[in-house]
């Protein structure tokens, strides 16, 4: 019998891994048909992928998970994920979590270690600049409050500053390879161009061993960027200390879901010139990526220009009053909504109740009646 081969999906974060993670749950059937396995049937699955195995091992787990509950540790995790790969009878296995990309080498050997298997790691990486960008964005969304979210210069420079910081790339590909195998990381870029028939699907598919069939079923882009505007509003959000963070993710909800009417415009955070000084910070991790693991001699990661230095650029001058004040309106509005809806479900479920107390008794009374005439 031919040995399995696991491919774990690591991120990294801000790489379609959404996207790709909706595409391997709606096409599980067809690629398990195809003879690629996509686990879903344990506790170390959650939201299209695994991760609530990766937090387990990042020590980061769900808000929701009570650290009592031993289904969602790090043992009976492995455990589950192991037997399930035992029992598959497919011969490729396909594991997807963003936060693997955290997880130490030598733990994420450890799932599987001593298990009869080839294991091969694959990682997507994204320009620095422009994931700076976006991770700062996503952190403004979860309404974190650090020292490193509250700006957004200051974010890059400790980032930058940062020698251990994930958006160097060389250090933790080179701690995977010698946990895995060189000949086992599989690293591509994170840029159409550089992708098969320029569709993130497809080049992951290839990598499988797969082409993207007829059968298959597509969605759109998940978890795109909202406009800078908006993260400004979020940012002016998460600012309120008297609000719980339940409170606060319920709002930036509602903030990402405004009516297009709000017009809230998009800006480049990054000038030209910033976003060269950033890549400078990573030519030479970036450099030393391409030419160990993509076997480019000239140390070229990634394809597309840097701006000119010399392209049109405004810094943001802020919110206006009239959006924080439209935003406030938006948001007073669609919570009275939601409010009014709920006072309607108690009115409803008020009069079902004294509907049934009614039946209730006339039941009661019937009930007496027919005690009395047996009884007689």
């Amino acid at each position: 019998m031919m040995m399995k081969t696991v491919y774990i999906h690591i991120g990294t974060p801000k790489t379609g891994t959404t996207s790709l993670q909706t595409f391997f749950k709606i096409n599980k059937t067809l690629l398990k048909q195809q003879g690629v396995y996509y686990p879903a049937e344990g506790s170390y699955y959650h939201n299209d992928g695994h991760h609530t195995l990766a937090r387990a091992f990042y020590g980061e787990n769900y808000h929701w998970v009570d650290p009592n509950d031993f289904k969602y540790t790090k043992e009976w995790c492995t455990t589950q994920i192991r037997q399930h790969i035992n029992e598959a009878e497919c011969n490729k296995i396909l594991l997807s979590a963003e936060r693997f990309w955290f997880v130490s080498a030598k733990e994420l050997r450890a799932i599987l270690d001593q298990m009869p298997l080839v294991c091969k790691i694959i990682v997507y990486l994204r320009r620095q600049d422009k994931r700076l960008v976006s991770i700062y964005n996503q952190r403004v969304k979860q309404c974190r409050k650090d020292r490193t979210h509250e700006n957004f210069d200051n974010f890059i420079k400790i980032e930058i500053e940062n020698k251990n910081s994930s958006f160097y790339h060389y250090p933790r590909i080179t701690k995977l390879a010698k946990a895995f195998g060189k000949e086992n990381i599989i690293v591509r870029a994170f840029e159409k161009q550089q992708w098969y028939h320029q569709s993130l699907i497809e080049d992951f598919l290839k990598i499988l061993g797969l082409s993207l069939k007829p059968d298959f079923e597509t969605t759109e882009r998940q978890n795109e960027s909202p406009p800078y505007e908006l993260i400004n509003l979020m940012k002016l959000l998460n600012r309120q200390s008297h609000l719980e963070i339940e409170q606060q993710l319920r709002l930036n909800w509602r903030l990402r879901n405004l009516p297009l009417e709000m017009e809230l415009q998009d800006y480049d955070p990054l000038s030209p010139q910033l976003r060269r000084k950033i890549m400078d910070c990573f030519q030479a991790d970036n450099e030393a990526v391409a030419r160990e693991y993509l076997g480019r001699r000239d140390g070229q990661l990634f394809y597309e220009p840097l701006p000119n230095m010399a392209a049109p650029w405004k810094p943001y001058s802020g919110l206006s009053i009239e959006k924080v004040a439209k935003a406030t309106v938006k948001i007073w509005q669609l919570e009275e909504e939601k409010r009014q809806k709920l006072l309607k479900q108690v009115d409803k479920l008020t009069q079902d109740i004294k509907i049934e107390k009614t039946i209730n008794k006339q039941l009661e009374l019937e009930n007496k009646t027919l005690i009395n005439m047996l009884t007689k």
